[in-house]
């Protein structure tokens, strides 16, 4: 994923770590360790400590939020994180989304909703200021493509 700045490019991989790595410097800048570790639990919604860590499995997707604040990931294990990108915080994992590996992930318009599809075909949406499951679909014998709005 690219930063709004267009300035960060955001990666991640089998390695289950996130990086940010600054295009004009051509390193990089940060790395969430673990991001989707099973056994890290997120800080209280109050938290203010920076914590590095990102995945337990492959991260297959990354997407910002239009105002270039949230940073969402999703993994094969089923998770889906989203992070304060300025801060450089995960605010929450959200796990009972799907009951397969996700593999796209998408923000809506507006910002609210993270949209997900995972290898059983199942869509979920999810609230991310509610940080919660919203609904799920189960559309077997589905591919599933997610693409962001422009955002601009």
């Amino acid at each position: 994923a690219l930063s709004i700045d267009g300035s960060t490019l955001v990666t991640g991989g089998h390695d289950q770590n996130i990086n940010l790595i600054e295009i004009e410097r051509r390193e990089v800048s940060f790395t969430f360790k673990l991001a989707h570790d099973r056994n890290f639990a997120p800080p209280p919604l109050d938290h203010k400590q920076i914590f590095p860590f990102t995945s337990s499995d492959w991260v297959t997707g990354l997407t910002f939020s239009r105002d270039g604040v949230h940073l969402v990931s999703c993994s094969l294990d089923k998770s889906i994180n989203i992070y304060n990108y300025e801060r450089r915080i995960l605010l929450s994992k959200i796990e009972l989304a799907h009951e397969a590996g996700i593999n796209c992930i998408g923000i809506n318009y507006s910002g609210r909703f993270i949209i997900s599809g995972a290898t059983d075909g199942s869509i979920a949406i999810s609230d991310i200021e509610k940080r919660e499951l919203t609904h799920r679909y189960d559309e077997k014998n589905t591919a599933h493509y997610c693409k962001n709005p422009s955002p601009r």
